[in-house]
């Protein structure tokens, strides 16, 4: 039973030792909302903003990084058939500079509007569309870089990046 402990401690320490130099996370904050209404159908927006932090997990200051993200966003349209949604990527890039020894840092990204729109109840499309639509962040991908050279990327969900491409 010893020896078993001990071959498992051998096999885990790699991938502890690479498990990279930062720490990352991303907080949703809602940023502003509006309204419409119109004859048929009422709308709603809300502006969403993601917080990166940031954290050098290292003894040592880091190079000069930047963070360079994408946000997944599912479009709907009202009157379009179901699972005919749309994914848009809102991309960015924020440089970070050098960060101190375990030195946090946040940076916001760019805003990204969700909508919301509904038929009114007594009206309907033919074409059987749905009569109910709204965006949605599917998901958050950053990517730490250093030159060209990738140093840690955090994905949320974990599924997302199975799912899409990094381009």
């Amino acid at each position: 039973m010893k020896r078993v402990a001990f071959l498992a401690a051998l096999v885990m320490v790699p991938m502890l030792a690479h498990a990279g130099v930062f720490a990352i996370s991303v907080d949703r904050k809602k940023d502003g909302a509006g309204q419409m209404k119109g004859d048929i159908e009422k709308a709603t927006s809300q502006n969403w903003v993601g917080e990166i932090k940031i954290e050098n997990l290292t003894f040592k200051p880091s190079a000069e990084v930047e963070l360079r993200y994408i946000i997944f966003v599912k479009r709907q349209e009202l009157g379009q058939k179901t699972g005919m949604d749309q994914v848009d990527q809102v991309k960015g890039t924020i440089k970070v500079g050098s960060l101190k020894s375990h030195e946090k840092a946040s940076f916001s990204t760019s805003e990204v509007t969700l909508r919301q729109q509904q038929l009114d109840p007594h009206y309907y499309y033919k074409s059987g569309g749905i009569q109910k639509a709204a965006d949605t962040v599917l998901g958050v991908w950053v990517k730490v870089f250093s030159g060209e050279n990738e140093l840690a990327e955090y994905v949320n969900p974990s599924t997302l990046k199975s799912k899409n491409k990094w381009e």
